[in-house]
C-alpha cells in the first residue's frame, strides 16, 4: 500500500478496489505546526460574534485569542471571496483589528527574535491611491520603530508589497518590485535576528539586512500596530497567522494550504 504525504490532505493507494472501505482522509492545517503556530485568524464565521454581518469578536483558531475590531466593525461575507467562499472585508477608512491579549503577545517573537508573518489577502485599492496601506502588523512605537509589519505602497505608478522592520533608531523597509500587489495574493515576513526576506507568492526580496527591535504591546490586522492604528487596509482577507520560524516542511505544507484557500 502506498501513502502520498499526508500534509496534502488525500491517500494515494492502488491497492483499494471499487467498494472497499476507505480510511479517514487526512486533512493537514496550520494547526499541525504544534507549537510553531502562534496564532492563526480565519474567515470562518464559527470564529466570530457577528451582528448582521459586523463582526465584534474574531476568535484565533488555536487557543482563541480574541481579535476585537475598530469602532466601525469590519464585515463578514459568505462570498467575499471569488464570488463563493467566506471573507472579511476591510473597507479602506477605518476598519481593523487588533489584539491586546498578554498570553498570546508573550508568545510573540520579542526584541531580535526570528518570527514570521503571513496573510492571505485581496488587494482593492486602485494606482491612484498612494496611501500605504497595512496588512498585518505586531510591536509599537508611532513612528513604527518597534514594531514589525507587512504594507502595500505605490512604487513608479504600480501597486507593489513592502516589508518594514522597526530597528529601534528606525524602520528599515524592502519592496517587492516584480509582482503587481492587486486582487488575490500570498505574502508573507520572515523576520530574523539580522536579516528579513517578504515573500509574495513565489516572489522574494533579497535579504533586508535589519536587527529588529520588537516592543510588542498589540497585534493588528489591517492596519498598523501604532498606538492609533493608521494605513488601514482595503479589500478583503482569508487567513491571517503568526509562527515561529517554520522549516522546509512546515514551509511546502503551509504553502500547499494557503494555496488551495487562494484558489477556492
Amino acid at each position: 500500500m502506498r501513502f502520498r504525504d499526508p500534509r496534502f490532505g488525500h491517500v494515494d493507494s492502488p491497492s483499494f478496489r471499487q467498494g472497499e472501505h476507505e480510511p479517514p482522509v487526512p486533512v493537514w492545517s496550520p494547526l499541525d505546526l504544534g507549537d510553531d503556530l502562534l496564532g492563526w485568524w480565519s474567515a470562518d464565521a464559527a470564529q466570530m460574534t457577528l451582528d448582521a454581518g459586523a463582526i465584534s469578536e474574531w476568535r484565533d483558531k488555536k487557543a482563541g485569542y480574541i481579535m476585537s475590531p475598530s469602532p466601525t466593525k469590519p464585515m463578514f461575507s459568505p462570498t467575499g471571496w471569488g464570488g463563493s467562499k467566506p471573507a472579511v472585508l476591510a473597507n479602506g477608512v477605518d476598519n481593523y483589528f487588533f489584539c491586546t491579549d498578554p498570553v498570546f503577545l508573550a508568545s510573540l517573537p520579542a526584541g531580535a527574535n526570528a518570527g514570521e508573518l503571513w496573510g492571505l489577502v485581496r488587494q482593492d485599492a486602485l494606482v491612484g491611491d498612494t496611501t500605504e496601506r497595512v496588512v498585518m502588523s505586531y510591536g509599537a512605537g508611532s513612528a513604527f520603530n518597534n514594531a514589525r509589519r507587512i504594507t502595500r505602497i505605490i512604487l513608479t505608478a504600480a501597486n507593489r508589497a513592502r516589508i518594514m522592520v522597526g530597528t529601534g533608531a528606525t524602520a528599515l523597509t524592502a519592496n517587492n518590485t516584480e509582482v503587481d500587489f492587486a486582487g488575490q495574493h500570498v505574502v508573507r515576513g520572515q523576520f530574523g535576528p539580522t536579516e528579513s526576506i517578504l515573500s509574495i507568492d513565489d516572489s522574494e526580496t533579497a535579504p533586508l539586512a535589519a536587527v529588529p527591535s520588537t516592543n510588542v504591546t498589540k497585534a493588528v490586522i489591517f492596519a498598523s500596530s501604532g498606538t492609533a492604528p493608521v494605513s488601514p487596509w482595503n479589500g478583503a482577507g482569508r487567513d491571517f497567522l503568526f509562527t515561529r520560524p517554520l522549516d522546509e516542511d512546515q514551509e511546502t505544507a503551509l504553502k500547499a494550504f494557503i494555496a488551495e484557500r487562494r484558489a477556492a
